[in-house]
Order: structure tokens, then sequence, then C-alpha cells
């Protein structure tokens, strides 16, 4: 199935955070082909102020032959992470070794440099050693894009220059992939896994551990031909503010963005394990964490966006209240969305997009989602928050429908049950400093139907 309208089209691009196609040649076979199709897929590649990061090619690429191949030249990638205050990567230029397949394309070899400045606010600089750079993927000219690249780093250390690193790595891995599924169609996967991250103290001590991160994620149905129309559309109708101009007018859509374009649903996985950090406070760790979301119904008229977040095996430095929980987890679903209302709020972000700082824009869309949500008649479903303490438990289900007719903006239906209150009450009651804390217990004991806990106990 294919979505009507741009909307479609800017949603799947937005989502799909880089994995969008890019227009090249039909058929690559010399240099200066090649030299096009990689100077315009690293171009719309490299992040644009997004999720206030972005970057740039400091030059063009440089492409000659080879052997039976091609050795491209890519100029310095500056990497900014936010506003001129924050910090920012240099990569100087890497050489790009392509070689034909006799199925047709380019293997891609890369190596990155075995050392990247960092540059902080003023004169601060750190440098980024690395000691295993390898990259490889493979490139096809006729689409445009590199349909695999993986990139393999190892024993990173970031530190100021002269001095013991403050920041180590292990092990790093980022890929993305495409699939074909039909006549230019694809399936795309990405994937970033972290070993290893540690922060050290001045001393060398360990002020901080993840043993591993790992984030994947994709998108299914992508249409490479409706998205090569869709960015040439947006490159001609989106208008941006000048980056000397004091001025800064309202982001406008031209109304020609018409066109055809396909995404089914796009999803993202997000684990961590081992996480440790020595606050001032005491040691705070987590054994798993965990957060998942998926955008289904793209390509229909009503869309819906489901949220799961989790936590297990926590250890707090110091007990946080009556419940101190070791097991936390959230299950939400926003069902009912009306797709093409969801498209007008990410168009306000992309045309808004280079015009404002990252949390503005941000800003603006959450007002686009809220308003969309109160007066369409779309709903969060509460499948579940859960809170688990040694000696209690708290469990949060039902539905909350935005609605502007309601006094405080919602019309919610809540189930709430807390196991273990007697014992929280009885505990609160003990501490001469938790007088609070009893009348707040006290309230709900009052208002709730008594039950029983899991092991027939007096909730």
């Amino acid at each position: 199935m294919r979505c009507r309208s741009i909307k479609a089209c800017l949603m799947a691009t937005l989502l799909s955070a880089g994995s969008a196609a890019w227009s090249a040649p039909a058929f690559a076979a010399t240099a200066d082909e090649i030299q096009a199709g990689l100077q315009d897929w690293f171009a719309t590649a490299l992040p644009q102020s997004r999720a206030g990061v972005s970057a740039e090619l400091a030059g063009d690429v440089s492409v000659m032959e080879s052997g039976s191949g091609f050795r491209a030249m890519l100029p310095p990638i500056r990497l900014a992470l936010g506003s001129q205050r924050q910090p920012s990567l240099t990569i100087e230029s890497v050489t790009v070794e392509l070689q034909p397949l006799v199925g047709g394309g380019y293997a891609a070899n890369w190596t990155l440099p075995d050392t990247i400045a960092l540059h902080g606010p003023g004169a601060a600089r750190a440098e980024i050693t690395i000691g295993n750079q390898s990259g490889h993927g493979f490139y096809s000219p006729e689409l445009g894009l590199m349909v695999s690249s993986d990139l393999d780093l190892g024993d990173i250390r970031v530190a100021m220059p002269g001095q013991s690193p403050h920041l180590v790595i292990d092990s790093l891995a980022a890929g993305m992939h495409y699939d074909a599924v039909g006549p230019d169609l694809f399936d795309q996967s990405t994937e970033l896994r972290i070993s290893g991250l540690a922060g050290l103290n001045p001393d060398g001590t360990q002020a901080m551990r993840i043993d591993s991160i790992a984030l994947t994620g994709g998108a299914r149905g992508i249409d490479l031909a409706a998205w090569r129309d869709l960015r040439a559309s947006l490159q001609s109708s989106l208008i941006r503010r000048p980056k000397t101009s004091a001025v800064q007018p309202e982001p406008t859509v031209q109304p020609s963005l018409d066109r055809v374009a396909l995404l089914n649903s796009y999803q993202g996985n997000h684990r961590i394990r081992g996480a440790s950090f020595d606050l001032d406070g005491g040691p705070l760790s987590i054994g798993d964490g965990a957060l998942d979301f998926s955008f289904d119904g793209l390509d229909s008229g009503a869309s819906s966006l489901n949220l799961v977040f989790s936590l297990s095996d926590i250890a707090l430095p110091a007990a946080t209240g009556p419940l101190t929980p070791h097991t936390m987890a959230v299950d939400l679903t926003i069902s009912g969305l009306p797709t093409d209302r969801l498209f007008d709020a990410m168009t306000a972000v992309a045309a808004g997009a280079g015009l404002a700082p990252s949390n503005n824009t941000l800003a603006m869309f959450g007002l686009y989602l809220q308003d969309t949500m109160m007066t369409s008649g779309a709903q969060i479903e509460v499948n579940e928050v859960l809170l688990i303490g040694d000696d209690a438990r708290l469990r949060l289900a039902g539905t909350i429908k935005p609605t502007h007719t309601a006094p405080l903006g919602v019309i919610a239906d809540l189930d709430l049950s807390i196991g273990g209150l007697a014992g929280m009450l009885a505990a609160a009651q003990a501490d001469p400093t938790a007088i609070q804390t009893v009348q707040q217990l006290t309230v709900l004991q009052a208002v709730g139907t008594p039950g029983t806990d899991p092991d027939g106990t007096p909730a």
C-alpha cells in the first residue's frame, strides 16, 4: 500500500533518521558519476539540525580511478553536538576504496583516522584515539546509496592532550542495511552497539560504567523512488532563514508537496545492561534497561504509537520513600492518531529545522501533537505502569482521553492498586519525619477498596 500525500513522505523521512534514498545517476561508470552520487549521498545522510546534532562536509568529495575501481577522498567532517557552546568533532579526510563486484555495484572499504579532535567551549580541546578504525559496505550507483555499511571501532579513549583518558570504550559497532522486498521497495535496519563504556575520575578511579548499550531500529516498506521525489520537493518548498539574518520568519511549506511515498511502520529498540554510577550520595546501579517504541499504520488514515520502558535490578543509593522500587515498567499505547494531522505536525518540525534551537522545535511538535490528540478522539491506553519494591507494589492501568471539553484537559478512567499498603503505612508511622507521607497513605487507604496481596495478607 502507498500513502497518498507528501505528508506521509515527510513522516517517513523524519522517523527513519537518515534512511532516505538519494537521487543519483541511473548507472555510474566513471569517476565523475561516482563523485556525484557520493556527494549527493553524504549531503543527505549527514544530519542537519536533527535532535540537536548537525554535520557537514568541509568541501567536496573527490574521486579518481584506482586500478579496476575507484578511490574516493572525503573532506573533513565536522559534527556539532548542539549549539556553538557545545562540543564538536572534526574527522579529518577519509579515503574510501571502491572495488567493482561481479554482480554489480562496488565493495567499499575505509579506515577512520586514529585520532579525532574534540573541540569544547572556548579553547578547550580533547582528543579521541581509536585503536581499530575499519569500516566496509556496498555502494550501489544505480540506487545512489550505501545498500549496506558497517563500522567497527575498538579501544577508544577520550582525553585532554597529555592527560590520562577520562572516557574509554572497549568497542563500538554501527551498521545500516537495506533489503529489497519488491520493485524499488526496501526494508531498512540500523544498529549501534557499544560495550565497555566507562567514565574515569582524574585519579583514574571509575566514576561510571555501562557494560553494554544496544540501539536497533528500522523501517518497513520504503519506496526509494518516492523518497527521491520527496527530497527534490522539500528542497524547493521548505523556506529557511539565511544563517546571517537577524530576522526569524515563520517557516512555510508550499502546497505543491503532493507526492506518493510509502512507509508502513517504524520501530526502535534500546537496551542497556550493567550500568553503575558513583554518585555523591552513594552508588546507583541498574541491571537491565529497555526502551522500545513503534509507529504503525503510517500508510493508513489512523496510526498508533506504542511505548514500552522498563528497568530491573535497580539499586538506589538511599531509600526514596515508602516505595523504593527495584523494578519499574511502563507500557503505553496512543491509538487513533489521524495520520494526516500527525504529518502536519511533522511538516512544521521539518520546516523549522535550523530556524530555532532543537528544544524549541521539539516543543512546537509537542504542542501540535497535544492539540491533535485533544481534538481527534485519540486516546492513551495505559496498559501498565508498574513499580515493585521489596515490601510494596504499585500498578496503574486504564485509559486517558485528551479533550478540550474537560476542566483538566483529559477524561481518565484509571485503576490504581497498591500491594503492601498496610506495611508501608506502618513503616511511615514509625518515622517521625514522614508526617506528610503518613497523611498521603492514609487518604489512599480511606478512598480505596480493601483487598489482599497475592500472599493473602491485607493490602
